[in-house]
Formats: C-alpha cells, structure tokens, sequence
C-alpha cells in the first residue's frame, strides 16, 4: 500500500524587516525543528528569480503523515510554540497551507522525489478560488487553465519534465491550488517567455492567481536522515 504524502506550501510575500539573511536564518531553525519529526521527508524552498515578484521564496515539504503541527493544532506543543517564537518578525508575510497531489501531466507521481537537476527551474502558480468558483471544473481542466498543456507543447528541448496539480487539505491558507512544474534544461530567459504565456491564459470565474518563476536554493534542500 503507498504512501499518502502530505506536503506543505508555503509561500512567503514578505521576508520581515531584518533582511534574507535574518529571513534564511529563520527558516533554518525551522527546518532543523521540522527535521526531528518522525513523518518528515524533505524539504525544498525555491527562490523567485525575479526580485519584485509577488512572492520572494515557496518552501515545499513533504511528511508520510498529517500528524505534524504545521497541519493539526493538536500537535503543536509548548516546545513547539516556543521555538517557532525564536525568530518571528512581524513584519514577515506568508501564507502556509497542506496540500495532497491530486494530478500530474503524465500521470506518474512526483512527490515525495527531488528536483531531477539541481540546475532546474520552477514555474509555480498558485489559485485563489472563491465561493463562486467551478473546483470541479477547475480539476477537470487543470491542464489548460494552469497552461501544463502549453509547457509541455512548447518546450520540448526544455527539458520539461512534468506538472504536479496540488489541492489544499487543511482549513487554512490562502491559496485552493498549486501547480508546480519542473526544466531540467530551461534558460532564465526562455522561461520568462513561458511564464509570460502562461499569464496570459485567462482563469475561470471566480479564480485568481500567481505565475513566476523560481529555482532551489542549494542550501534549502534538506532531506531526513537515512
């Protein structure tokens, strides 16, 4: 019987006052916390390419469980609360949120795996949907509306390599969805041009959402001891 793998995204719009390396700071201590939990797997943060972009850095973790604090109150301890106090910076802005896999391109499960290069980039979207907004329809066509299809058509010497749709689980967070796709041969330059195309996809009623582009950080990419 597989897995079910839980992941979390987290998508960090301010980093705080006290700058990236305050900010880097931060988020390792987390981590190293994260890294004691028995369900953890790994963990990647990708950096925004684009400086001004909405959204500076997303953190994708993956557990074998829903029994870690970032995804039930209940098992957020004293201990806990009080290491996660260590480094907060109320000027900081993120929006975490659990999510399942729901779907990929071709079909073959993406998560809990690495990046394949660790020279890929990342085109992440990330849907907002409202009270009024067609999920059902969404899912259905998630391929078209996230423009998968058209990565997948347009770069073939990209080195795409696949499309993750992925659908949040817990009662909080911002965002409905994310899709996550990964080149293993994509220029900076040529991806711009792809988010671009991807951008300009008109969304259904009710939906809105990010496009950019972003890129593992060596030092983000932490996995649990073997």
């Amino acid at each position: 019987m597989s897995v079910k793998i839980h992941i979390l995204f987290n998508f960090f719009e301010k980093i705080g006052s006290s700058g990236t390396e305050a900010f880097f700071k931060g988020w390792k201590h987390t981590a190293d916390m994260v890294l004691k939990n028995p369900h953890f797997l790994n963990t990647q943060l990708h950096r925004n390419l684009n400086e001004q972009g909405m959204y500076k850095y997303v953190n994708y973790a993956m557990f074998d469980s829903d029994e870690v604090p970032m995804f039930r109150p209940e098992f957020r301890t004293d201990e806990w609360k009080a290491e996660m106090t260590k480094y907060r910076d109320t000027q900081k802005v993120a929006y975490p949120g659990g999510y399942f896999e729901i779907a990929t391109f071709d079909d073959k499960p993406i998560a809990p795996a690495y990046p394949v290069k660790d020279s890929s980039l990342f085109i992440i979207s990330c849907y907002e949907a409202g009270v009024d907004a067609d999920l059902a329809g969404f899912e259905a066509a998630w391929k078209d509306i996230s423009g998968a299809s058209k990565l997948s058509e347009n770069a073939p010497t990209q080195g795409f390599t696949n499309s993750g749709l992925y659908k949040r689980f817990t009662e909080d967070g911002k965002f409905s969805y994310v899709v996550r796709s990964e080149f293993t041969t994509l220029s900076e330059n040529k991806g711009w041009d792809l988010v671009e195309l991807v951008r300009g996809i008109k969304l259904p009623n009710g939906v809105s959402g990010d496009t950019s582009l972003y890129q593992v950080m060596p030092e983000g990419l932490l996995a649990k001891s073997k």
